[in-house]
Parts: C-alpha cells; sequence; structure tokens
C-alpha cells in the first residue's frame, strides 16, 4: 500500500468511520487493531471538542459539560473538519446550535455562539489603518451629500434576542456563576477590534439602520433622510447623523471616506 492510500485510509477512518484501514495495521500484544486504531479516533474527537471549547467558552458554561460535550459531538458527525487549520473548525456552530438548542431547552445556546463567533472573527480581522476626525472636519460642506464611509474589516454586526454579552461578560470576570441569559427584545449590536482590543456595544435603532446603511454604501445625503423617519420630528437630523459619524471615527471604525 502506498503512503498516499494509507494515509487517506487512515483520515476516512477517522473522519467517516470507514474501516478500510485496519488491514494495514497489526494486533499488538495487548490490543487489537481495531482497538488501536480507536484510540487515535477517540484522540481526535476530544481534540475537536478542546478546539469548540477554547473557541466558545461562555457557550462551554452556559451549555454546561454534559449538554457540551453532547452538542459538540453531534457538530463534529455533522461538519467534518474540511480545514488544515483549526481555527476555522466552529465556524457553522451557530447555524448548528439553532437545531440542536430547542431541544435542549436553551435558545440562547445559538445566540451565545454568534457572539462568540463575532468576538472570534473581529480579533482576527486584517489590520488596516482608521481615519482620524480631521479627516472628516477638511470635506467641504459641498461634497457632504455624497460621501460614502468604507469601515474597519474587523467590524460585525448582530441581532439578538438573549442577552448573551453580559453573560460572556460575567464568564470573562470569572463569574463561574454568572446568571443565564434572559430573553428580551430584540437588540442590535456592533462588535469590532480597536488595535488589539476586541470591542462591542449596543446600538440604538436609528444607529443600527443608519449604520446598516452606510455598510450598504448608501451616502450621506440618502442616511439623513432615512434617519429623519426614524428619530422624533423635533429632534435635529444632521446633529444626530454628524454626530454619530463622529462616534464612529472616534471608535476607529473608518478607515476611508469616498467623496461623489
Amino acid at each position: 500500500m502506498s503512503v498516499v492510500r494509507l494515509q487517506k485510509d487512515f483520515q476516512d477512518y477517522l473522519l467517516h468511520g470507514v474501516t478500510a484501514v485496519q488491514q494495514a495495521c497489526l494486533d499488538g500484544p495487548r490490543l487489537d487493531a481495531s482497538s488501536r486504531l480507536s484510540i487515535y479516533a477517540s484522540a481526535y474527537t476530544l481534540r475537536l471538542i478542546e478546539i469548540l471549547r477554547t473557541d466558545y467558552p461562555a457557550l462551554a458554561q452556559l451549555a454546561g459539560p454534559e449538554q457540551f460535550e453532547q452538542s459538540a459531538r453531534a457538530y463534529i458527525d455533522a461538519h467534518p473538519s474540511q480545514s488544515p487549520n483549526a481555527r476555522w473548525f466552529g465556524e457553522h456552530l451557530s447555524t448548528f446550535l439553532r437545531g440542536e438548542a430547542g431541544i435542549a431547552g436553551l435558545p440562547a445556546l445559538a445566540e451565545m455562539a454568534q457572539f462568540e463567533w463575532a468576538l472570534n472573527t473581529a480579533f482576527d480581522a486584517p489590520d488596516a489603518a482608521v481615519i482620524e476626525l480631521t479627516e472628516l472636519a477638511a470635506v467641504p460642506a459641498s461634497a457632504w451629500p455624497g460621501l460614502a464611509f468604507s469601515f474597519h474589516p474587523s467590524l460585525q454586526r448582530l441581532d439578538l434576542n438573549w442577552g448573551v454579552p453580559a453573560f460572556w461578560t460575567a464568564v470573562q470576570q470569572g463569574g463561574s456563576t454568572a446568571e443565564p441569559p434572559a430573553p428580551s427584545a430584540r437588540q442590535p449590536w456592533l462588535v469590532w477590534r480597536r488595535d488589539l482590543t476586541t470591542c462591542f456595544r449596543s446600538l440604538e435603532s436609528d444607529e443600527a439602520w443608519m449604520l446598516d446603511a452606510a455598510l450598504d454604501g448608501i451616502r450621506f445625503a440618502q442616511l439623513c433622510d432615512g434617519l429623519a423617519s426614524r428619530i422624533a420630528a423635533d429632534d435635529d437630523v444632521a446633529v444626530r447623523a454628524i454626530g454619530l459619524l463622529k462616534r464612529w471615527i472616534d471608535e476607529g471604525l473608518f478607515i476611508a471616506i469616498e467623496r461623489a
């Protein structure tokens, strides 16, 4: 048997339980070939579970050891690793748990996974130089209606129905008895990285709309038009819109301003 064929058979055994590789294995003095191979299969699965536990520490605490391992094993079966880089193995866990969560009686599980994956993705996103407020201040008044904005590649937008960010924070602070997240009204959230620090905060509804529209490339004049229908009639739309732009620049969300 060639080395390439042996490696392929061994991989098929680990990932799919195909036993053809047993033909190339010898029985040992204490264990037969099947038992010896099963040690490798068990070790591989346990390593993948540990990867998930590392990527999702708050999810592991929320679910509890037994539920987490059960869901992790089910995920491994449903989504075998497709990359030599273990960083991306847990990419589909949130989507997977949307089916599992109802069975477990913990509908917050999928959102916790979604939130933790957004944090991981923001941290691993490429670096990019952000603009300063002076660049926005230098734009002539005549150019403002046509402004569009490019955002830092780490930015993630979430809409959550459960208070999973507070639970995550409690876990990070050592809250081993953190209260489970409670259901609430759907809340928009922003996740991003500032230098080497991953940040997150909730958004008011008008800010969430304007941010989503700006991410879609909508120009400043249209942003103001849309904002006007979402804030109180006596509020100054331009002041609110410019205030949000200033906040986003202060938070390091912009990497470029484009003029029409």
